[in-house]
């Protein structure tokens, strides 16, 4: 969908959507705007910006995605209001946020080892949150 609104001799190849989405990450692992990012004074800051596309293709390739591409009809009812959200770029950045929540998931299983005078595990409270008492073989 972003080819069709870029011109043939500009058209996006796969890994240039790549490098696209590593710089949304970069931005926001960052939380700077891209003009911030991509500014020369900041190199040292984000060496990150040296390695990814430069900054004219970013800007193209986001002003691709920012355009609404829904048919201009002559009816009133059809009017897109400013902001709205297409749906094309909606769907991308949900993939995108499963993507990533997949990267950072972590398994909810934990095994605290604490000592027997740090938790008693006779008391209700314990009982009641489901606590149980397993021997750390390490320990003894």
């Amino acid at each position: 969908f972003v080819n069709a609104r870029l011109g043939a001799a500009v058209a996006v190849t796969v890994d240039e959507l790549f490098e696209f989405m590593e710089v949304e990450l970069w931005l926001s692992f960052y939380h700077v705007t891209p003009s911030f990012f991509f500014d020369n004074a900041n190199r040292k800051q984000y060496p990150s910006a040296t390695s990814c596309m430069t900054f004219d293709r970013y800007r193209s390739i986001l002003a691709a995605l920012n355009t609404t591409c829904r048919p201009e009809t002559d009816g009133s009812n059809q009017w897109a209001a400013p902001f709205s959200p297409d749906r094309d770029t909606t769907y991308a950045a949900e993939l995108i946020r499963r993507l990533c929540a997949d990267i950072g998931f972590v398994p909810g299983t934990s095994i605290a080892s604490l000592d027997d005078d740090l938790i008693r595990l006779r008391s209700a409270s314990v009982d009641d949150v489901g606590l149980a008492h397993i021997r750390n073989p390490k320990k003894g």
